[in-house]
């Protein structure tokens, strides 16, 4: 993983404990293989998905904005795991549909919600 990758996730864990712990817990179950860059963003995805309904408001915005700016980022390696990783994940996990997906839906940037979009045909 690259440093700027590195550095989103850790902006990320610091914003929301709880995905540290997930990722410890997948880099376990992964071991002794390095735990693959888009398996980690795919973790992220789950915790968020599993615990937007309790983020305030502002938390929300950090962390959406931050998605954004990893899919903005001129980054190769940043924006294929936000893309494929952390979207398509937050996709994935909540099917698309239902009240978490509708809220995570309102939240995403422009580019992410074109990824999105695009990733479920539409």
């Amino acid at each position: 993983m690259n440093r700027i990758t590195q550095n989103f996730v850790d902006e990320l864990v610091a914003i929301v404990p709880a995905i540290e712990t997930e990722i410890n817990r997948v880099l376990a179950e992964w071991s002794p293989e390095p735990l693959p860059v888009t398996t980690m963003f795919e973790t992220m995805a789950d915790v968020l998905a599993d615990k937007i309904c309790v983020f305030d408001n502002a938390l929300k915005t950090r962390v959406f904005d931050l998605i954004e700016y990893g899919l903005s980022s001129g980054d190769d390696e940043l924006e294929t795991a936000v893309a494929t990783g952390l979207i398509e994940g937050l996709v994935g996990c909540t099917g698309g549909v239902g009240k978490n997906w509708e809220m995570i839906q309102a939240l995403l940037g422009e580019k992410s919600r074109q990824h999105a979009d695009a990733w479920m045909g539409g």
